[in-house]
């Protein structure tokens, strides 16, 4: 074990299992949040070189989807989207107001489009 003299922890008498640590600090709900992202990567990364690069458009995609919500959100309010998915108003509406809808409907999004899944 490391043990540094500025890691106040190692003066603590209370142990944690990983686990216990990843409740306490409420790790859980961001890996249920992130989970349809790490797939994406996940199934990317498996598919190693044979699939060839993605193009410049389906990365520019990926990086919109994954880390510029407000430019994401700017795509799906453009008059062209909404013809192009039918989606029922209550759900769109979601996608407007909603950041986690809409960062959630961007993985399902990305999976459908890069046909990485």
């Amino acid at each position: 074990m490391v043990k540094e003299d500025h890691c106040q922890g190692h003066c603590e008498d209370n142990y944690l299992t990983v686990d216990e640590y990843r409740e306490q600090q409420g790790v859980k709900e961001y890996d249920d949040y992130n989970w349809p992202w790490l797939q994406l990567v996940l199934k990317k990364k498996s598919s190693g070189p044979t699939i060839g690069s993605p193009s410049p458009m389906s990365l520019d995609f990926f990086f919109m989807c994954s880390y510029d919500v407000d430019r994401f959100r700017k795509f799906i309010v453009s008059p062209n989207f909404r013809t192009v998915y039918d989606l029922e108003d209550d759900y769109y509406n979601k996608l407007v107001e909603d950041d986690f809808e809409l960062v959630q409907f961007g993985f399902k999004l990305l999976a459908q489009i890069l046909r990485w899944r």
